[in-house]
């Protein structure tokens, strides 16, 4: 029976992610590759995806660049993070800073620091 050698990928760059180590198969015996992304988040991607293009970064390449727009009386400045949206750092007019969830600048639920109530009095 032959053994298949597993080619080393380490130091390959696939996107904005570069393959830092193998990592322990998946459960489906898949191979699987620590990686880091560009912007500094290392994750687990499988070598198939990597070849293929299907994995080209951590996510951060999904994030809808939304910096300078305006959201109530929050500007977003920066993306600083993501869970499962993109999370941005915004300036509220009054100065202060909130981060909030890129979801809830689109719908309107974060609309100040908390600095203001829905219709617009100021609360300090």
């Amino acid at each position: 029976m032959a053994s298949h050698k597993l080619k080393d990928i380490s130091g390959q760059n696939f996107g904005k992610l570069t393959v830092l180590a193998r990592a322990p198969n998946n459960v489906h015996g898949h191979t699987m590759w620590r990686c880091v992304c560009e912007c500094g988040k290392e994750v687990i991607a499988p070598g198939q995806g990597l070849k293929s293009g299907n994995n080209k970064s951590c996510g951060c390449a999904r994030i809808k660049n939304i910096a300078g727009q305006k959201f109530g009386l929050l500007t977003a400045v920066e993306c600083i993070g993501s869970d499962n949206a993109a999370i941005w750092r915004c300036r509220c007019e009054c100065g202060k800073y909130r981060d909030v969830r890129a979801p809830m600048l689109r719908s309107g639920d974060a609309y100040s620091c908390g600095c203001t109530t829905r219709d617009g009095r100021r609360l300090h």
